[in-house]
């Protein structure tokens, strides 16, 4: 992927992914998730590399989280009390 694409914040520039609970308790009915680090000045809702971290090569480029199907505006906002809940499905066939 281009700089270009990240910069001009298109589509191409986010990757999917999925959260999966395995090996639970039967207990658990969900999992709490809260993002923490550094955040970004310029864009408050982005995580960047650590200040001290000397493998880090970049500091201008930030990283967020967000559902798939929602729009950027609702990326999860690092160090806060907000959470993103994983529910755990069981199969009832099992």
């Amino acid at each position: 992927m281009g700089l270009d694409k990240i910069a001009n914040k298109t589509t191409e520039s986010q990757a999917d992914f999925k959260l999966v609970a395995s090996g639970c308790s039967s207990g658990i009915s969900w999992i709490d998730t809260t993002l923490t680090g550094n955040v970004s000045s310029s864009s408050p809702k982005l995580i960047i590399p650590q200040s001290g971290d000397s493998s880090s090569t970049t500091s201008n480029i930030g990283m967020g989280f967000k559902k798939r199907t929602t729009d950027d505006a609702t990326f999860l906002k690092p160090n806060s009390a907000e959470k993103d809940t994983l529910e755990h499905r069981r199969d009832a066939a099992r």
